[in-house]
């Protein structure tokens, strides 16, 4: 059975200053071998320091020649804090991340079912960059530990990923794409969202 931990967290304190509320919901699909997976995600900041929010995931996995193999549902509550932000006295805004996601595997080919659970903390490094009035760019690198516990074992699972987000502000309004790559061990997997 494969095991893939996707689910893409959204920070919006990562986009705004300090002292300023946010919301934010945002969708982004991954693919990952034979996996393709869709994550949507709603999160409110408090004065640009302190996130909190909640991510759904859904996988399809095509494992075998019969057809899709594998169903995969994963909810995840998460809450980031934004340790330093960018200023002109400092370069880089740096932000810690945990999230607890519980995941839920069904097998349409063996009918086997299975349900992990996976604590995951982390960082980000990241710098904003102006480009134009309308346009900026915030390259992030990212360093996570995932922990997953099932019935039979524990696993700890390290990962790091490079992203960049495209940001284009509209009025009074911030839209955002950000695509990522991430490596844990031999596995990588690219989102866009």
């Amino acid at each position: 059975m494969q095991k893939l931990f996707f689910q893409n967290i959204y920070a919006q304190g990562d986009y705004i200053e300090r002292g300023n509320n946010a919301y934010a919901a945002g969708a982004s699909v991954a693919i990952h071998q034979k996996v393709y997976g869709l994550s949507l995600a709603a999160s409110v900041s408090t004065m640009g320091t302190f996130d909190i929010g909640l991510s759904y995931a859904f996988l399809l996995s095509k494992e075998n020649v019969y057809g899709i193999d594998q169903i995969s549902n994963a909810i995840a509550p998460f809450v980031t804090l934004h340790i330093i932000k960018q200023s002109s006295s400092f370069p880089i805004s740096i932000s810690a991340v945990c999230h607890y996601q519980l995941q839920k595997f069904n097998s349409t080919y063996n009918q086997q079912s299975i349900s992990l659970s996976y604590w995951t903390y982390g960082g980000s490094i990241f710098h904003f960059f102006e480009v134009s009035e309308q346009y900026s760019i915030q390259p992030f690198i990212t360093y996570t530990l995932t922990k997953s516990i099932n019935e039979k074992e524990i696993d700890t699972i390290s990962a790091t990923e490079l992203s960049l987000s495209v940001i284009s502000k509209i009025k009074s309004k911030k839209f955002i794409i950000h695509s990522s790559i991430s490596n844990s061990g031999d596995e990588i997997v690219y989102s866009l969202g």
